[in-house]
């Protein structure tokens, strides 16, 4: 069944055993995965099975960093959430990355990669990225490629998955969920409190709200909030604000270890002889899924070299795409508008003056819509893009602003920086990959420290990916949730999602996401929760 909260009449009150809030991709898993059990459940979800403008301005920030993606068109506030505009790119976390590690501060999460492995086999289910796996040598032979890393190395092959038609999960799940005789859909309905018991630390109620101003309850035994690494945050600041932060921000981490997924396009690898890489490392359509090869580190060498991971992908550009002389051009032109001259200017002269062809093409294109020098569109290598695993950093954070959104709810302020820490460790692991014997036998890796001042600033990029801000620990004095996914201080509310992950990986999260959440259906299942 499906509700509009804006019809329903004033104060009216709702019952169930379970509340969830937030009808993205957490959600609907979570849902799923209790369809037909006899457990009564609510979902409350903010908008509807469309987009609607007034809606998705609730995710408006009041103060974001320079460059830093606006959660405003980054979100999508609807039924599915943001898998209605996900590209489906998916692979599982290393086990590595769940793992303490001494180098990466504060890294360590509460139960291993074997726990949750079971999990991912439902996931990739879920994601409808097929029974396969990840394992780069099933598609090595499958395809009859050639591993760029046949030797021992540092390094290994990797294969990302995607369907060619991205998995939008209301669509997908939700007609089952909508005639599950146990669940009940509340759209329109958004989040604005709880009540909380303190003497019993039992959350006995949310209180929700349409947009016409109609306010209304659900009463419930167990509450599961998956509404977004950014949103899970800012609600639940908004309930410790009215409960004197006895909700899993005893020792202030609300907030805290914001992580993110920076790329940057920091090397280049410029084959021997015009030679291309295996078809695989540009991607493969296997039936309706693309399978694309990439390298990362191992974790003999993360250890080794005390350096976090990077997803390094090989992407195939013409000459001019990877001109020297026309970053080379930018640099220069950008010193000279700031007053001064860029770091090792002769170097910049000389790279312009190789690639003067680059730089007339540039110029004909842009000025005179022309073009002259066919050559510069010719095969010239390949740009290797890295999407980066960020160490958990205490300053990087979510907080309530002063500014409201429609609902009298506070907007959020976002701090966020890439530590000098990691951007030294990115450079490290390209630097190794420069040295493998396996590359050097093919080709060569240009690195570009040379545009480190763009590299780091308008060229960077995100996966979109808020990771974090409610992190699972043992203990209350380091997290917010414990192991189980409940909060600190309460005995029936539990967050699900990427805001839980106590480190993010150099890898999307989705799968991860979809997988702690059955994790977290099965213990509700089982009655070992509450």
């Amino acid at each position: 069944m499906i509700i509009d909260a804006s019809n329903i009449e004033e104060n009216s009150t709702f019952k169930a055993d379970i509340c969830i809030l937030g009808g993205g991709i957490a959600g609907i898993v979570l849902a799923n995965e209790l369809l037909n059990t006899n457990k009564s459940i609510i979902l409350l979800e903010s908008g509807t099975e469309l987009y609607d403008k007034k809606t998705q301005a609730l995710y408006e920030a009041e103060s974001i960093p320079p460059l830093f993606p606006n959660p405003l068109s980054s979100r999508l506030r609807l039924l599915g959430g943001s898998s209605n505009h996900w590209e489906n790119s998916t692979e599982r976390f290393s086990p590595i990355d769940l793992k303490k590690r001494d180098w990466v501060d504060d890294s360590g999460w509460p139960f291993s990669y074997e726990e949750l492995e079971p999990y991912y086999v439902q996931a990739e289910e879920y994601a409808k990225v097929g029974k396969d796996g990840y394992h780069f040598g099933f598609w090595q032979e499958k395809f009859n490629s050639t591993d760029m890393f046949p030797k021992p190395s540092l390094f290994n092959s990797a294969v990302s998955k995607s369907p060619l038609y991205p998995t939008q999960f209301y669509r997908e799940y939700g007609d089952k969920l909508k005639h599950a005789k146990n669940i009940r859909i509340i759209k329109n309905a958004n989040v604005i409190n709880i009540k909380y018991n303190s003497e019993t630390q039992t959350v006995k109620s949310t209180i929700f709200r349409s947009l016409k101003n109609r306010q209304h309850q659900v009463d419930a035994s167990t509450f599961i909030m998956c509404l977004g690494g950014i949103e899970n945050t800012r609600m639940l600041l908004t309930f410790n604000e009215n409960y004197d932060d006895k909700l899993g921000n005893q020792h202030g981490n609300v907030g805290r270890y914001f992580m993110e997924h920076p790329t940057v396009r920091a090397a280049h690898f410029l084959p021997l002889n015009e030679n291309k890489l295996d078809k695989i490392y540009e991607g493969i359509l296997d039936g309706e899924l693309y399978v694309t090869g990439r390298a990362s580190l191992n974790e003999s060498a993360q250890k080794t070299h005390h350096t976090n991971n990077l997803r390094m992908y090989f992407t195939k550009h013409s000459k001019i795409k990877l001109s020297e002389g026309i970053s080379s051009a930018h640099i220069i032109s950008n010193s000279i508008e700031s007053g001064g001259a860029p770091d090792e200017f002769g170097g910049h002269l000389m790279n312009m003056i190789k690639d003067i062809d680059h730089i007339a093409e540039a110029f004909l294109r842009k000025e005179l819509d022309t073009s002259f020098f066919d050559s510069t569109y010719e095969f010239g290598g390949y740009q290797i893009t890295s999407m980066i695993e960020q160490t958990p950093d205490k300053n990087n954070r979510i907080r309530l602003g002063e500014q409201k959104d429609a609902l009298g709810l506070k907007k959020v302020k976002i701090d966020f920086r890439v530590t000098e820490s990691d951007k030294k460790k990115t450079w490290k692991t390209l630097e190794l990959l420069s040295q493998d014997p396996n590359i050097q036998s093919i080709g060569r890796i240009r690195l570009l420290k040379d545009r480190e001042s763009r590299i780091w600033t308008s060229q960077l990029g995100f996966g979109q990916h808020h990771m974090g801000t409610t992190k699972m620990s043992h203990h209350i004095e380091n997290g917010v949730v414990d192991p189980s996914l409940k909060v600190f201080g309460t005995n029936n509310f539990y967050i699900s999602g990427s805001s839980v992950f106590p480190t993010g990986g150099h890898v999307p999260p989705t799968l991860t996401i979809i997988a702690v959440t059955i994790r977290l259906a099965n213990e509700l299942k089982s009655g070992r929760l509450a």
